[in-house]
């Protein structure tokens, strides 16, 4: 409710406009809970929200093709945006903000296999994963923990990214071994949305596989 008045936001249904088809479109429509919209400005807000569902931060993507496509807002912003106090110190708040930027942190299991993705909205699709804001902004690092594997986007950015990632010998997924045995057209998949998409339209089997494309080799970084 706090989070309605302040920033005009309202729960996403059917009768949305712009929301719900764009939502749709990208197989979310099921998962609405996760989504909110201000219908004057058309924005679309991703929320990270705890296991009992409090809002600790969202990405908010512009569905008017006017301004930045997608603007992030940790706990601290929000807090001064509902004039409230966290009571915490600086070292605190600077750990409070870096986990509200960390879609899912607070659910995920790190004792067994975790998925770290490049955006919020791919990880809705897997269970037990992170998602970033952007590839560019992973202010939190993984890789010393043995369970967690990374699936970027497929292009130039993500890729750089887990070649990096591969070369300290984590975890990441060989979008190029997956597409060519596949026989998927790298121009219709470039993350892990549009791979589910292409899925449903057909009905390849691909999804059950997806764990046998994951390595930590730096010798197959041609894979990547």
């Amino acid at each position: 409710d706090e989070i309605s008045t302040a920033f005009n936001v309202y729960p996403i249904n059917e009768n949305t406009y712009k929301a719900y088809p764009y939502l749709r479109s990208r197989f979310l429509h099921k998962k609405l809970s996760n989504f909110g919209y201000n219908p004057r400005t058309k924005e679309l807000f991703v929320f990270n929200k705890t296991p009992d569902d409090k809002i600790i931060g969202f990405q908010i993507r512009s569905l008017s093709g006017i301004g930045p496509k997608y603007r992030t807002w940790n706990i601290e912003r929000i807090y001064d945006r509902l004039n409230l106090d966290l009571n915490v110190s600086d070292a605190d708040l600077d750990n409070l903000n870096k986990i509200s930027m960390l879609f899912g942190i607070l659910s995920v299991d790190m004792s067994r296999t975790f998925t770290v993705f490049e955006g919020p909205i791919d990880s809705f699709f897997m269970s037990n994963t992170i998602g970033l804001t952007g590839v560019k902004k992973q202010i939190i690092e993984f890789d010393e923990i043995s369970t967690v594997r990374y699936m970027f986007d497929n292009d130039r950015e993500g890729i750089v990214r887990m070649i990096e990632k591969l070369k300290r010998k984590n975890y990441v997924f060989m979008w190029d071994k997956f597409l060519s045995q596949y026989k998927i057209s790298k121009k219709k998949v470039k993350d892990f949305n549009d791979l589910i998409k292409y899925e449903f339209e057909n009905k390849t089997g691909c999804l059950g596989d997806i764990d046998k494309y994951f390595t930590n080799d730096p010798l197959d970084i041609i894979y990547i």
